[in-house]
This record gives structure tokens, sequence and C-alpha cells, in this order.
């Protein structure tokens, strides 16, 4: 048994010892969206290499980075992304960093994600750039030699949308400017496809309104429907002018919400009829009771993260 626990701490431990440079860093993912003016950017990347390279082997806070965690991505970035129009290089804006970890994975679990912000000039007929990041690791001495080793996957929307790997040999991309921009109707297909996976984001605005509805039901039991749609409906709209997005994300996000109240109440009687010696409103109210829980806690680490 002694021998059993002692492999197992060093199978853990292996790879804590093993440098970042050899583990495989899965590929980055460019998401351009191209409005009237403007573009954003999502860039998220596994955020491993940045930390020890980038950060100088310092873990960033989930959000609200110190201004010199700030200043150090943004530099390194601007420094291996460029975008341009009409073959003129824009400058960039970072509006946003988020820094996650998913425990189960080791190298492939923490991500970071960075949102940024280019003012497009007028009359723009060719977006295009270059994206070199990891470029340091090529040389004769690299560890990792896959020409695969080091790709960013950029996505665009719009009525042409493209899909490309970057890699370090072929790292040049160039679309015509009417081909990425999106017309209202995508924006707000776009909005719809965003607010239904508001489940990623705000779970505790979900649980919320699943222990919201197991009141409605319990004190208003004959009434319970229309206002179960009315809160989820006034939900979705405050949520998405809070996050200020338009009424096709607000239609997601009330979607997602009636499928939530929707499967709330089938787990309700699932739970009632567990427990045939209880009324089905002390059933409701043990259910509500454990709903408004997980609610208090995950809408706490949702305003954390946020």
């Amino acid at each position: 048994m002694k021998t059993f626990f002692l492999l197992s701490w060093i199978a853990l431990g292996i790879p804590t010892f093993t440098s970042a440079h050899e583990a495989p860093i899965p590929a980055n993912r460019l998401q351009l969206t191209a409005d009237e003016g403007q573009v954003h950017l999502h860039f998220q990347s596994n955020a491993s290499w940045w930390i020890l390279e980038v950060l100088g082997d310092q873990i960033p806070p989930p959000t609200d980075w110190p201004q010199d965690m700030q200043n150090k991505i943004k530099i390194y970035f601007d420094a291996h992304f460029q975008l341009r129009a009409d073959g003129h290089i824009l400058p960039s804006r970072l509006t946003k960093l988020r820094y996650s970890e998913e425990i189960w994975h080791y190298y492939s679990g923490s991500k970071m994600d960075l949102d940024f912000y280019y003012a497009i000039p007028p009359n723009t007929h060719v977006l295009s750039g270059t994206a070199t990041f990891y470029k340091e690791e090529k040389g004769p001495h690299a560890l990792i030699t896959s020409p695969l080793a080091f790709t960013t996957r950029l996505k665009t929307s719009g009525p042409h949308a493209h899909n490309q790997l970057l890699t370090l040999s072929d790292a040049e991309f160039s679309f015509p400017w009417l081909d990425v921009q999106r017309t209202s109707s995508e924006r707000w297909k776009d909005g719809v496809m965003d607010g239904l996976f508001v489940w990623q984001w705000s779970p505790g605005l979900l649980l919320a309104l699943l222990t919201l509805q197991l009141q409605l039901r319990t004190r208003w039991s004959k009434a319970y429907a229309p206002l179960s749609f009315i809160a989820a409906g006034l939900a979705a709209g405050l949520y998405a002018l809070l996050k200020k997005m338009n009424s096709g994300y607000a239609l997601g996000v009330f979607v997602i919400l009636i499928g939530m109240m929707a499967l709330g109440e089938w787990g309700m009687i699932l739970y009632y009829n567990r427990l045939k010696r209880t009324s089905e409103s002390q059933a409701a109210a043990l259910f509500q009771s454990q709903l408004r829980f997980l609610s208090i806690l995950t809408g706490g680490m949702t305003l954390f993260l946020l």
C-alpha cells in the first residue's frame, strides 16, 4: 500500500518537474467580429506559456489584473499580432482580461481570454494581418519541432465567414472588408447565439431564477406558469441591458431561462415522486431550499469572476 501511494505521488508530481516548453501548446483561438467602423477581437490561449514567458511566472487573478501584468500581455500581443486596414497597422485597445483554470487538466486546463478593440477607418477595403505567437520557440535548439506545434485558429463572422489556421510558416491572412462586416440581421443572430450560452458565464442567474420559479409555484400555484414567463422575460431583458447587448441576446437568454425553469419543474416532480410520504408542498419546499443554497453559492462565484 505504501508503494502504491508513493508511485501515485510520483506520477502526480511528474508534470510539476516538466518544463512548459516541453508540453504541447494547444492552438490559440482568435474570433474576429467586424461591425461598421470597428473590430472586436477575442483571443483565447492556453495560459501556461504566457504565465511562464510573458508574466515572469506570476499567476494572474481571474479578473482585475494589475496594470503591470496588463502591460506585459499587451506589449507581447501587439508585437506578435498585427491587424491592418488597407495595409496600415491599426492600434489596439485591450478591453478585457480573464484567467481561468480547469483543475482536472494540467497544461491545457488554464486559459487566458483577452478582448481587443480596433477602430476601422472609413472606406476600408481589405482587412489583413499576421499572427506570430510563440515565434521565440522556433530555432535550431527548439524542443518542439512539429510545424503544427504553434498555431492560431482564426475565425471571422460576416456574410462570408472564414476559418483559417495560421502557423509560423504561414502567418498571414487577408479578407475583403465586406466579407467580414456583419449586417444588422447577422448581429441579431449572433446575439441570440451568445444569449444561448449564458449558462457558461452566469450559472448564478439561472439558479436564482429556478429558485424564484419554485417560490412562485409554492405561493401562487394557479398563476405560476405565466408569472414564470414574465420573470424570465424581465430577467433576460435586464441582463441584456446590463451587458449592453441587443434584443437577439435577450431572446437567447430568455430561451435558456425557460428551458432551465422547465427542467426545474421536471426535477421537482421527480423529487416529489421519490418522496411518496411527503406532500407536494413539502417536497417543493425541500427542493427549493436546496436550490436556494446552490443559487447563493454559484451566484457569489459568478459575481467574483465577473
